[in-house]
């Protein structure tokens, strides 16, 4: 009797092992096809035109001042709500901490302490004390100065809706400008943590924006020939108009 012709097929461990080189291969490969940067750019101004128009909802509902806060360099942006009764002036874009920065936070915690201890004597007068007329309230120099001085803390909101996000891919943040800045903010000009700010109202208004968006050719430049879109936030409703190129909005300074 003949013997059998031995088998040529797999075991199950082979099987195995090659579906597993398979998936690995998929992982690595799969992820970058088809993920041009024009596909980019879609996902990027898609993700964060949602952000802009939840950050603007959340400040309506939560009746609190809220903030978008963004980063050129790194292309992250996250939103940030104020404390609840804060009614402040938006500030302008906050750059690196330096020598000047320091200096003048050693005056403003001076004068912060001076206002406190003149509240404390307006705490302290009697009817008959000669500074008896001097009012310590709500709306007082005192109290307003101090408020002005005084910086307040700004908490980052994390939740399924609004998140730290980044551009993704070679999207970057070509330029920002808001009518709370002195001047525009470029990419190639931006320092590495240098940020700037949209701010949403209770009242349901919001900072007029104007954001670029381009493409990145090297770390440090933009792509002249690649897509370009700027989105442009209506302070009134918060909606955003999408225009193809970099266009300038009405409001916005000259660059630096």
């Amino acid at each position: 009797m003949k013997n059998k012709s031995p088998s040529h097929g797999f075991s199950l461990i082979e099987l195995l092992i090659v579906l597993a080189i398979f998936g690995t291969l998929a992982a690595i490969i799969l992820p970058n096809l088809g993920i041009s940067a024009s596909s980019q750019m879609a996902a990027g101004i898609r993700d964060f035109t949602t952000t802009l128009r939840s950050t603007y909802d959340a400040a309506a509902l939560t009746g609190r001042i809220h903030r978008l806060v963004m980063l050129p360099k790194t292309g992250e942006y996250w939103a940030e709500a104020a404390p609840l009764g804060f009614e402040g002036r938006p500030s302008v874009v906050q750059e690196e901490s330096s020598a000047s920065d320091t200096f003048k936070t050693d005056i403003r915690t001076r004068l912060v302490e001076e206002l406190d201890k003149l509240a404390g004597d307006a705490r302290k007068a009697t009817d008959s004390s000669p500074t008896s007329e001097r009012k310590y309230i709500v709306r007082s120099p005192l109290v307003l100065h101090r408020r002005a001085l005084v910086p307040i803390k700004w908490t980052e909101i994390d939740d399924p809706v609004l998140y730290k996000r980044s551009l993704p891919g070679a999207i970057a943040f070509a330029s920002i400008n808001t009518e709370n800045m002195r001047q525009k903010l470029e990419f190639v000009a931006a320092q590495p943590k240098e940020t700037a700010y949209i701010y949403f109202f209770p009242s349901g208004t919001a900072s007029q924006a104007s954001i670029q968006l381009g493409t990145l050719a090297t770390e440090t430049t933009l792509a002249e020939n690649a897509a370009k879109f700027t989105v442009i936030l209506d302070a009134l409703t918060g909606h955003s108009e999408l225009l193809e190129g970099f266009q300038e909005a009405d409001f916005v300074k000259e660059t630096r």
